[in-house]
């Protein structure tokens, strides 16, 4: 174990004990200085942006980009904050819920649900959540490759008892299929560029974005219904907004093409919510489509 990680770890553990409004801040701060130093994850940002809303000015692009790069480290203090503590703790930050109906009625369905989001506002939280509202949900989990980080991440998520989370490895993928076939909920944030293997080009904010095609996968394989949903940060650290949505009916076309693009505009209904909270540095567009010039 290197001295870096233990480091690390203990750093989050230390944060994660803070006061959730302490974390607000202190996560605000660190975006401030995220954004001043990580010139590489700020340009990315202003790239994405630039092409996703062409309306904007230059000037506008590098708002939206400085509020993302501080709401993604903010979103890294309220991990810390939520793996520390079980959902009698957490509900007290979600100050809102719209269409809370939609998971009560699809989880006591006889067919499983898949319940999408994007990597926006503090998805995190959404682990506790199913696990207080649905009947034993399942989670795929992508581990960061230190071995003492990913279990502490497990334990984290599945504090509040209840639900399972499964690694993003060929087992954990079986097990996610089977039991979703078996009625059990699951969350998936599927909304970055998968292995070209494992996607298809589709239009995401005008642009042809190589695509994962696991949700539509499992409506076609095992017969899953699909909910959007997206939990938005509220301003100065008062809490969350929770919202569920009934997704475009053109999700469950048994053509790939046209379902992947309807899964994309749930993605963009999502971002467009509060496009400041959508983690944009990240190379979405990386992978492009042939004859198309490169983004970065």
């Amino acid at each position: 174990m290197k001295p870096l990680h233990i480091i690390g770890y203990f750093f989050v553990r230390f944060f994660g004990i803070l006061p959730f409004r302490l974390s607000y801040s202190l996560g605000y701060l660190m975006g401030l200085l995220y954004w001043q130093l990580g010139k590489r994850d700020r340009r990315i940002a202003i790239a994405n942006i630039r092409h996703c809303f062409p309306e904007f000015s230059d000037e506008q692009c590098q708002i939206m980009a400085r509020k993302s790069l501080i709401n993604t480290a903010i979103n890294v203090m309220e991990s810390a904050w939520v793996w520390q503590h079980r959902y009698p703790a957490i509900s007290k930050k979600i100050v809102q819920i719209d269409n809370l109906d939609l998971v009560k009625n699809y989880d006591a369905a006889e067919a499983g649900t898949i319940f999408v989001t994007a990597h926006f506002g503090h998805w995190e939280l959404f682990g506790d959540f199913f696990i207080h509202h649905c009947d034993e949900p399942i989670f795929l989990g992508k581990e960061t490759g230190v071995q003492l980080f990913d279990n502490y991440i497990k334990r984290g998520r599945e504090r509040s008892g209840g639900g399972t989370v499964f690694p993003c490895t060929r087992e954990g993928l079986t097990q996610l299929y089977t039991l979703t076939g078996q009625g059990k909920s699951t969350a998936l944030i599927a909304d970055q560029e998968p292995d070209p293997r494992n996607g298809i080009f589709a239009p995401l904010f005008g642009q042809q974005a190589l695509s994962s095609v696991l949700v539509q996968d499992m409506v076609q394989k095992v017969g899953a219904k699909v909910v959007g949903m997206s939990c938005q940060r509220l301003p100065k650290g008062k809490g969350f907004q929770i919202s569920f949505f009934e997704v475009e009916e053109n999700v469950y076309s048994s053509d790939i093409e046209t379902s992947t693009a309807a899964l994309n505009r749930c993605y963009e209904k999502i971002i467009k919510q509060n496009p400041e909270q959508y983690t944009w540095n990240y190379k979405r567009f990386k992978t492009r489509a042939e004859g198309e010039p490169g983004m970065y």
